[in-house]
C-alpha cells in the first residue's frame, strides 16, 4: 500500500511539473494607481478605466493606491480631489475590484511606528481597501520578522482575509532562498501573499525574464508555491510587449506602461485599452486545465492550481510515506 501511495504521489508531481514547464497561465492585472491629480475628472476618469476593465475570470484587476506616498490627503490638497478617492473607491467596492494601500518601508529602514501608521489609516478610505502594498521590502532575511510583525497588523486591520502585497522588486536565482522566507507555503504565510518579483523598465525586463524559472521554487522547497503569489511591474516600454512571456513563466500578476520616471505610473500608458485586450486573448488560451482525458483528472484535479493545492495539503502525507519507505 505504501509504495502505491508513492507511486501515485511521484505521478502526479511528474505531471505537474511536465505541465507547468510548458504551459502558460492566466495573468491578472497589479495596476498603480499613483495616477496624478491635475484634473480632476479626468483622473477619475482613468480610475474608472481601470475599474472597468476588472472582468471576473477574464481580466482581473487588482489596484495599488498611492494618494501621497501612503494614506494621507494633505489638508492643502483641493477638497474635490478627496471626494473623487471616496468616489472611486466606492465604485471599485461595488465592481469588486481589490485595492491594496501604498506603504512605504524604504527596505526596514523607516519607522516601525510610521509603518503601522499608514497600514491603519488605509482602513479609514473604505471597504475597497482589502490590504496594503508594503513597498521597498529587502530581500534580507534578517528583516522577515519586522515584516511578519506588519503582515498581523494587516490582518488586525482588515480582516483575516486581509492582502499584503510586497515589492522587492528585484529577482536573482541566488536570492531566491532568502524571498522564500518572506512568503513560505500554506495558509501560514509569513509575510506575502503577492510579491513583485521585478519592478523596473522594459529594457531591463528580458534579463530578468532570462534568469527567472518558476521551477527555482521547487528547488527551495516551495512545492506549494502557485503563480497568484507573483508579480513583475514594468515601465518604460514603448511597445506592448512582455504580457506573454508573464504568463509562460507562470506569473500571474503585472503591469506594462509606455511612461518613464520619474512618474511612470502617473497616467495610463497610450496602450492601455490594447493591454486589457493582450490580457482577455491571452487567458482565452492559457492551459489553465488539463485536455479532456489528462490522466491527472483520474484523481479529480482538473486544473494546475488544483493540483498545486492538492500537492500543498498532502505535503505532510508524502514526507510520511518517503520516511515509511525508507525504514523498509
Amino acid at each position: 500500500m505504501k509504495r502505491l501511495l508513492k507511486f501515485s504521489f511521484m505521478t502526479l508531481c511528474m505531471l505537474t511539473q511536465a505541465i507547468s514547464v510548458d504551459a502558460g497561465t492566466k495573468i491578472n492585472l497589479l495596476w498603480p494607481g499613483y495616477l496624478t491629480i491635475d484634473n480632476v475628472s479626468a483622473t477619475e476618469a482613468q480610475w474608472n478605466r481601470i475599474i472597468d476593465a476588472h472582468v471576473p475570470g477574464v481580466c482581473e484587476v487588482m489596484i495599488i493606491a498611492n494618494i501621497n506616498s501612503g494614506p494621507n490627503y494633505p489638508a492643502e490638497w483641493a477638497e474635490e480631489g478627496k471626494t473623487m478617492y471616496l468616489r472611486v473607491f466606492r465604485r471599485a467596492e461595488e465592481k469588486g475590484v481589490p485595492v491594496v494601500g501604498y506603504v512605504a518601508t524604504n527596505y526596514g529602514a523607516r519607522s516601525r511606528r510610521d509603518v503601522i501608521s499608514d497600514i491603519t489609516r488605509w482602513r479609514s478610505w473604505g471597504k475597497a481597501i482589502v490590504g496594503v502594498f508594503l513597498d521597498q521590502q529587502p530581500t534580507d532575511p534578517r528583516y522577515v520578522r519586522l515584516y511578519q510583525s506588519y503582515r498581523k497588523v494587516t490582518l488586525r486591520t482588515f480582516g483575516p482575509s486581509g492582502q499584503v502585497v510586497t515589492n522587492p522588486g528585484t529577482f536573482s536565482p541566488a536570492a531566491a532562498g532568502d524571498l522564500t522566507k518572506y512568503l513560505t507555503t500554506g495558509a501560514e504565510r509569513s509575510v506575502a501573499d503577492v510579491m513583485v518579483l521585478y519592478n523596473g523598465s522594459g529594457s531591463g525586463a528580458a534579463a530578468f525574464f532570462d534568469a527567472y524559472d518558476s521551477s527555482i521554487w521547487t528547488q527551495h522547497q516551495a512545492a506549494g508555491f502557485v503563480p497568484d503569489r507573483f508579480a513583475v511591474l514594468i515601465h518604460s516600454q514603448p511597445v506592448l510587449e512582455n504580457l506573454q512571456k508573464t504568463s509562460d513563466d507562470q506569473i500571474r500578476w503585472a503591469a506594462v506602461t509606455d511612461l518613464t520616471p520619474p512618474n511612470e505610473w502617473g497616467q495610463l500608458p497610450s496602450y492601455f485599452d490594447q493591454e486589457v485586450a493582450r490580457v482577455k486573448e491571452i487567458n482565452s488560451t492559457a492551459a489553465s486545465r488539463y485536455p479532456e482525458g489528462h490522466p491527472a483528472i483520474d484523481y479529480g484535479l482538473e486544473t494546475l492550481d488544483s493540483v498545486n493545492l492538492w500537492l500543498e495539503k498532502t505535503a505532510v502525507m508524502r514526507r510520511g510515506v518517503d520516511d515509511d519507505l525508507a525504514e523498509e
